[in-house]
This record gives C-alpha cells, structure tokens and sequence, in this order.
C-alpha cells in the first residue's frame, strides 16, 4: 500500500508542480527564507504560502501545549496536500482524497486561525492533530480549500 501511495504522489508532483518536489527528503530543522507570497523550504526548494506557513505553525503550537512533538514538513506532503485543495478549489466542492493518511480538509474558512479553530472543534480532526503517532505534515490551501496531511 505504501508503494501505491508513494507513485500517487509522485504523479500528482510531477502533475502538478513539474516535478518540483520529486526526490523529497523529509525537511527536518530547515531553515526559512520568507518571500512577501511565499515561504521557500532552504533544503528542498518546496514553497509553502504564508497561509500554508501559518497552519503549520498553529499546528505545532497546539501540538506543543499539549505535551507532543512538533511536525516536520515533508515535501511529498506539501504536495498532495496542495493538489488536493486545488482539486476542491476547482470543484467547489469539499472531500476527502484516498491517501490512506490522516488527513483534514475543510472549505470556505477565511483565516488559518478561523480553519484551525473549526479543526479543534470537530472530534476527527482534532483527533489527527493531536495523533502521537504522526510526525510529518503537508498543508495545502487554495481558494477557500484547506488540507492537512500528516504521515
């Protein structure tokens, strides 16, 4: 299964980033240079916008408070995660991919604060983002259409 997960990745990458994020290293300890649209990952060139930025920084916050370790990104991650929401985005529509991952997803929220308040507030998702199991994340986000991965 894990073989099946990692071509789909790997073709939505190639899909829908030009193959940007390919050969993805998990990101451990980068650094970030922040751009006034985006925040570009040092080591392997994967961009994150600053909405995307700030999800993953509440994420760990609340992680943090709660006793857990942060997440990492993983460039993989960031990509599906980014795919999926641009799915959503075009369709106007809000589900869930089959990544057999943990997963959030969540449609028409206006801030990361607003999205990440309604995550906590929903058992499932809070569920994910407090899962001690799960130490990498991807975040997504287009036109009103969040994602969250966690591997």
């Amino acid at each position: 299964m894990k073989n099946k997960l990692n071509v789909i990745i790997a073709s939505m990458s190639l899909a829908i980033v030009g193959g940007i994020c390919l050969s993805a290293p998990e990101i451990t300890n980068a650094k970030t240079k922040t751009t006034s649209e985006t925040t570009l990952l040092a080591q392997n060139r994967c961009q994150v916008n600053q909405f995307e930025n700030r999800v993953f920084q509440l994420t760990n916050s609340i992680r943090q408070r709660n006793g857990l370790r942060s997440l990492t990104w993983n460039c993989q991650l960031i990509t599906a995660a980014k795919s999926h929401s641009q799915t959503m985005a075009r369709s106007r529509r809000m589900f869930h991919s089959n990544f057999n991952l943990a997963e959030n997803v969540a449609r028409g929220q206006q801030s990361p604060e607003q999205v990440v308040n309604d995550w906590m507030n929903s058992p499932g998702h809070r569920r994910n983002i407090l899962n001690r199991n799960v130490t990498q994340i991807g975040v997504g986000f287009d036109n009103g259409a969040w994602t969250q991965v966690f591997r």
